[in-house]
């Protein structure tokens, strides 16, 4: 079974990383020219050592045009002798050869030399600066960074972020940092984890009638910072049937009928072939699942709480919390209150106490939620309003701490 709250009255961007073309041209590598330096030095030394009188080049252009290339007016040409095939020279002579071309053809490296070779660069960006670690790890070791590493990634606000398998979009680092901490605290004091897949399975489930098209057009949606406050303060007033706080409650031993809270962009509004997105529908509480999924319109509608669509948005998380952990009072609520014959028939009785909203005359457990609702936001409203409601919501509440 499935309760939707309905608004009665309706009828990123990428920053651009710029990095060297592999087209680009590169700069000449500097072991080349040691090479070409130190073999014309040895060719130098070799004329000094027999009495020719030498100019030293003193730059690379001098180097390459210089002896035996450029005649020099005071030197004398030493004459060349060519080597017998096969003398004790010649494997010498290759194999240095061999090394100065591979050294030549080498790809150039910028590298700090001042740094250990054995040691890696790892960024961490919450405001830390760069920390050195060795690049020989243990299996814990690597966890540990690899975790310290998503966590800690350069971002660029405002953007959208993934938080326990959540997509969230946030404006600053404080957020972020927000959002986890909310997320954190709904399942650690509650019980209940932010996890929007849960919803999404519970809506193709239970409109299993409705088309594959239809079903393929709901969607996990991102949520904000506001949303999650909204969630954890709605959560706040059933802190005392919650999380370990239910172990010492009037609930104790009763499975908790709350576990997770969706974000979906849209429901779909029958359970019927014929059926379409629901666009209507502010949020949904599926009891299969012990799930509750809140929807787009959830983040815009403010029919209770005009002009204030934070508290708009808590007390939609309250009306629908009010379908899970207060389902078990229904029977006794609708029996007391002279408005209903049973859960969806109403008496028509002039004198009953008409329920607080024109939605809670949908029927008997709209009428409970939304009575819940009014006892948490608005209770001075409910007390005059609807007494009745009122005193059996505070009975209700009283209850569960194990008072009168």
């Amino acid at each position: 079974m499935a309760f939707q709250r309905v608004d009665k009255s309706a009828n990123s961007s990428l920053q651009a990383s710029s990095e060297n073309s592999y087209l680009a041209s590169r700069p000449f590598a500097p072991l080349a020219k040691q090479v070409i330096k130190m073999s014309t030095e040895n060719q130098i030394i070799q004329q000094e050592a027999k009495g020719i009188e030498v100019t030293r080049p003193t730059n690379l252009l001098e180097i390459l045009f210089s002896q035996p290339h450029k005649r020099q007016s005071q030197t004398i040409q030493a004459k060349l002798r060519i080597g017998q095939p096969g003398d004790k020279y010649e494997p010498e002579a290759d194999k240095t050869a061999y090394q100065v071309m591979q050294r030549i053809h080498l790809p150039f490296v910028s590298r700090d030399m001042s740094q250990p070779k054995n040691r890696v660069i790892q960024r961490m960006t919450d405001g830390n600066s760069e920390t050195e670690h060795p690049k020989k790890r243990t299996r814990e070791q690597n966890t540990s960074d690899d975790e310290h590493e998503s966590k800690r990634q350069q971002l660029i606000y405002p953007t959208e972020v993934t938080i326990k398998g959540e997509k969230i979009r946030v404006e600053n680092s404080e957020e972020h940092k927000q959002a986890r901490e909310i997320i954190e605290r709904i399942e650690n004091d509650y019980g209940i984890k932010v996890n929007s897949t849960i919803g999404l399975e519970s809506v193709i489930s239970h409109y299993a009638q409705a088309p594959q098209i239809i079903k393929d057009r709901v969607e996990t949606e991102y949520w904000d910072v506001k949303r999650l406050i909204s969630v954890e303060q709605g959560l706040s007033h059933y802190k005392d049937i919650l999380g370990n706080n239910r172990n010492s409650s009037s609930r104790a031993g009763i499975p908790q009928e709350v576990l997770s809270f969706s974000s979906l962009n849209y429901g779909i509004d029958k359970n019927l072939p014929d059926t379409k997105l629901d666009s209507n529908t502010w949020g949904e509480y599926f009891d299969n699942n012990s799930n509750i999924s809140l929807y787009k319109p959830f983040q815009t509608d403010t029919h209770d709480f005009p002009d204030n669509l934070e508290k708009q948005m808590e007390a939609t998380v309250i009306h629908e919390i009010a379908h899970g952990l207060c389902e078990y009072k229904l029977q006794d609520y609708w029996k007391a209150l002279a408005y209903w014959l049973d859960e969806n028939t109403k008496s028509e009785d002039e004198d009953a106490e008409y329920p607080v909203t024109g939605y809670g005359e949908t029927n008997a457990s709209e009428d409970l939620s939304e009575a819940v609702m009014y006892y948490f936001t608005k209770p001075d409203e409910l007390e005059a309003f609807a007494p009745e409601r009122y005193e059996l919501v505070k009975k209700m509440v009283k209850e569960w701490k194990g008072t009168n």
